[in-house]
């Protein structure tokens, strides 16, 4: 039952890590936020002199690093004597103390020989092992002699060059070492474990702007035919809008195509002038415009424009490929001209991931970023009770996790800790930070690239699950030591809990408070997002392209960082429709209206004078008000201090967490978990599909209900002038005119004491319902709904 409510628990817990942070507040250094560990290194460079089976250069040597039942093996090298290697393998002094061991063996085996005999070793104790401070130089190298192989006793084997230390994390070797669980993993795939440190590029926006045409010969136009620009730029490919045309017209478009285009942009881009009729599309022309040196702008203005000679396919049937009835196409120049202008776009910013809770809001451009407030410093420290992401027998039940985080450009992976559910990183990272109001984020996955031979084609890493930090909603200077629960919701099981992950982070400024209150007032967004925004489609199509290319550049990198964590990280599906979302966002709209709705019932208990003393207490605030309203401001503005004063003791005293109530996560069906993670075109069919749609329909019913009735009541207001309905418009007519003179005429103060004396007098003197000729006028009024099919 215990264990039960642990694995049900999914709230974020502090925790008390053995850091030096919290221990001793004014030390810091790279590691001060995680827990110190210490590393066994052995650098294995390279062999001399190694002998072989049937002479010099006939042996295929490896060396192999045992230590107890771990070992750790380097790549062979095939017919070679001296080879070299250069390889660093670390072994956790934690696991050595707790198995006792006392020495570890170098041994040099030849692959030439069936057996693979050792052509020689050497033994180490692992309390004569140097240790090596972070501060100090590299342990030197040294000239081992290989004795006591599989052949007669004290024989000289060959040498070992090599260097043997006890460091930390810390250690420059670290990252680049093999761990023992080394041989675990396919010589081919030991590059997918190890940390790094991934820089996306700078992305622009690449505006092409199509000013006119002129000269078009068209051979068939009708009503219903229409000229359009198709660009294509690498794998994307955008049209623009379809101008309706004549013969011998110079159509005009003036019109936008945005691409994503990533620094140090080259190649070409194609655009073509489509003639489209009912029946077919004709080609008018393309043009092949090279990008290199392209301008770069920093304002919102369209580009300058240019008038450029299209070029049209004309096919040759005269001439024909070595008589194998291919026809050879040519371009020639052609009369027709295009008028376009082609920028790079740098006052932006492409979002890549969801702007609610971006990591960076800066400029493309450098010289519209502003410099670095301060420093976000992440320890990831370890994770537990992780489930089995790889199922098989009951002993290959294994995970083999790893972390990405993300924050702005600067992405991290840390090492991939094989066969562990309880995997220990201590690995510390920082990042610049440029703008308090951001999110940083930690993605956990299973590693599935470590085996090859053994995995099938097309395999993909599994999120395990994702953590959100809002850097906004720490306190500076603070370290935060927490644990947070790993949620991922599954088609099939909904909510599920895969583990947790415990973390240490701080936030440290270089600025003072006042200055950080000064830049909440400026532009969160850069300044052209405000001047000259960008439709909402144009920004949602840059941000797909945006994604496309980072993944396309990481796949790239040494180790890749695959399609699938980029997607997961940027969560590529979080805006497609789902039943659940499309309830939670109802609830968000709901509180809001009813926070309305309930002030408007407060209101209605003040008429009806169901509270005595609250009644008595509005007259007096109206009167207040009436008699002396130079105090209103004032008073607002003490009712807000006392407000925000009373919710200090409310404060969030824990970061942020997943609500989920809020998020209907136990209520979503098996139906609804199964239509959110469905992709798009749908792999579902026929009953399934048609059931989901009927409860959408319902669904979007609700919604459309009570957006009609909104929109119902702000037409009803609107014809009160617009003379749909004469009788009414003229009453209105008259009465403004009649407050008007009264107005005139009375006092300001005693008119409105009187009319609050209308509104709010006695139920005794009151013969209807309250507002009841403002809302039987209301309710008679027209509205479009009218007028609606």
């Amino acid at each position: 039952m215990a264990k039960q409510s642990k694995e049900n628990d999914l709230s974020v817990k502090e925790i008390s890590p053995k850091i030096s942070a919290i221990n001793n507040n004014n030390i810091t250094s790279g590691l001060d936020l995680v827990e110190i560990s210490q590393f066994l290194y052995v650098r294995i460079k390279k062999a001399i002199n190694l002998p072989g089976i049937c002479g010099p250069n006939t042996c295929i040597p490896y060396v192999e690093v045992k230590l107890g039942e771990f070992k750790g093996t380097t790549p062979y090298v095939i017919n070679c004597s001296n080879p070299e290697w250069n390889r660093v393998f670390a072994f956790s002094k934690e696991l050595i103390q707790t198995l006792a061991l006392s020495s570890f063996v170098i041994l040099v085996k030849d692959k030439a020989v069936r057996n693979e005999p050792t052509i020689g070793r050497r033994q180490f104790s692992i309390a004569d092992v140097p240790n090596r401070l972070t501060s100090e130089s590299a342990i030197a190298t040294h000239s081992y002699e290989l004795k006591d192989g599989d052949g007669p006793k004290n024989m000289y084997t060959g040498e070992l060059l090599m260097s043997v230390w006890i460091g930390t994390q810390a250690d420059d070797a670290f990252h680049d070492a093999f761990h023992f669980d080394a041989d675990q993993v396919s010589d081919d795939n030991i590059g997918n474990t190890r940390a790094k440190v991934y820089l996306q590029p700078r992305i622009w926006i690449l505006r092409v702007y199509v000013y006119e045409g002129q000269d078009f010969s068209i051979t068939e136009a009708t009503d219903n035919s229409g000229i359009f620009i198709q660009a294509n730029f690498g794998s994307v490919t955008l049209r623009s809008k379809l101008v309706k045309t004549k013969k011998n017209v110079n159509p005009k478009w003036n019109e936008n195509l945005f691409f994503a285009a990533a620094e140090q942009i080259d190649g070409h881009m194609v655009l073509t002038v489509v003639h489209e009729t009912p029946s077919n599309h004709q080609c008018l022309g393309t043009y092949d415009f090279p990008l290199k040196g392209v301008s770069k702008k920093l304002d919102g203005a369209p580009p300058a424009g240019n008038w450029c000679n299209l070029k049209r396919p004309i096919v040759m049937k005269d001439q024909q490929d070595q008589g194998k009835g291919k026809v050879q196409q040519e371009q020639v120049e052609f009369k027709s001209k295009l008028k376009l202008g082609i920028s790079l776009d740098g006052g932006y910013h492409i979002f890549d991931e969801d702007p609610e809770f971006s990591s960076d809001f800066r400029a493309t451009a450098k010289k519209l970023s502003k410099s670095h407030i301060g420093f976000f410093e992440l320890g990831i420290l370890s994770a537990t009770g992780l489930a089995a992401m790889k199922k098989g027998k009951k002993e290959n039940n294994r995970t083999d996790a790893y972390c990405v985080v993300k924050y702005g450009p600067k992405w991290i992976r840390t090492r991939t800790i094989v066969d562990s559910l309880s995997p220990k990183w201590n690995e510390q990272y920082s990042w610049e930070v440029y703008d308090i109001c951001t999110f940083i984020t930690i993605l956990v996955l299973d590693n599935a690239h470590i085996q090859g031979g053994r995995i099938a084609e097309g395999v993909r890493d599994a999120k395990m699950g994702k953590v959100t930090i809002g850097l906004s909603t720490l306190e500076v200077g603070r370290i935060y030591t927490y644990s947070y629960p790993l949620l991922q919701h599954q088609p099939s099981l909904g909510l599920k809990k895969m583990g947790e992950i415990q973390l240490a982070f701080r936030l440290k400024l270089l600025i003072s408070k006042f200055d950080l209150l000064h830049t909440y007032a400026y532009f969160l967004h850069p300044r052209l997002h405000y001047t000259s925004p960008l439709s909402r489609a144009h920004t949602d199509n840059l941000s797909k392209q945006a994604v496309m290319l980072i993944s396309k550049w990481f796949k790239q990198a040494e180790p890749p960082l695959r399609e699938e964590v980029v997607n997961h990280m940027l969560a590529v599906r979080a805006k497609l429709w789902s039943m659940r979302k499309g309830r939670t966002t109802f609830d968000r709209i709901s509180v809001f209206l009813n926070a309305l709705v309930a002030t408007c019932k407060w209101f209605e208990e003040v008429m009806y004078w169901k509270d005595f003393q609250r009644t008595l207490m509005v007259h007096a605030a109206l009167v207040g008000v009436i008699f002396c309203p130079k105090s209103v401001l004032q008073t607002i503005f003490a009712y807000l201090i006392l407000n925000v004063l009373s919710q200090y003791s409310k404060r969030p005293r824990h970061p942020a967490q997943v609500d989920l109530k809020l998020s209907h996560v136990h209520t979503a069906t098996v139906n609804e978990l199964q239509e959110e993670f469905d992709p798009v075109p749908s792999k579902y069919g026929g009953v399934v599909l048609r059931n989901r749609y009927d409860c959408m329909r319902k669904f979007g019913e609700r919604m459309v209900s009570e957006m009609g009735y909104l929109a119902m009541k702000g037409e009803m207001v609107e014809s009160l002038v617009s003379w749909k309905d004469p009788v009414i418009t003229f009453f209105f007519l008259f009465i403004c005119l009649f407050v008007g003179i009264v107005t005139f005429v009375v006092p300001l103060q005693w008119t409105m004491i009187l009319g609050f004396a209308y509104l709010l007098k006695h139920p005794r003197f009151r013969a209807g319902a309250p507002f009841g000729i403002p809302r039987n006028l209301l309710s008679r009024m027209p509205t479009n709904a009218d007028c609606m099919l």
